[in-house]
């Protein structure tokens, strides 16, 4: 993980990504430890990562990266999100619709158009609940 965070070049950081990716699953909580790191590239690399071990353990520390004032810290946290797939994934996309604007609600789109059909429960039941801002 050091080494990623520490890697300029991106052909290597590619390489490091794809290694830290070989080691599945027992990878997440290692990864999403690295989340909270002050470095935003750290934060966008750590989001690419999960992004591409798509477990759904690591939704929760993908929420508050998803807030980031950064929008390219928030956009791949939403990005992962979309890759990850699941209820709680969806169900975190869609209460972040509404907040911010600009390039953020097209990131959020872009991610929660990757659910296809699952969508259109929660899309059209989050204004009668009260409890979604779209």
């Amino acid at each position: 993980m050091q080494n990623l965070a520490a890697e300029a070049d991106p052909g290597v950081q590619a390489i490091l990504e794809w290694a830290i990716v070989q080691h599945g699953p027992d990878a997440v909580p290692l990864v999403t430890e690295h989340l909270a790191d002050q470095d935003p590239t750290v934060r966008v690399q750590m989001s690419f990562v999960l992004a591409k071990l798509a477990d759904p353990r690591a939704v929760p520390a993908l929420v508050p990266v998803l807030g980031d004032p950064a929008p390219e810290i928030a956009s791949t946290a939403g990005f992962a999100l979309g890759r990850i797939g699941g209820p709680d994934a969806l169900s975190t996309l869609i209460g972040r619709l509404g907040v911010g604007s600009g390039t953020r609600g097209d990131i959020l789109g872009d991610a929660i158009a990757r659910f296809d059909d699952q969508t259109i429960g929660p899309l059209t039941g989050a204004p009668s609940t009260g409890t979604q801002d779209v």
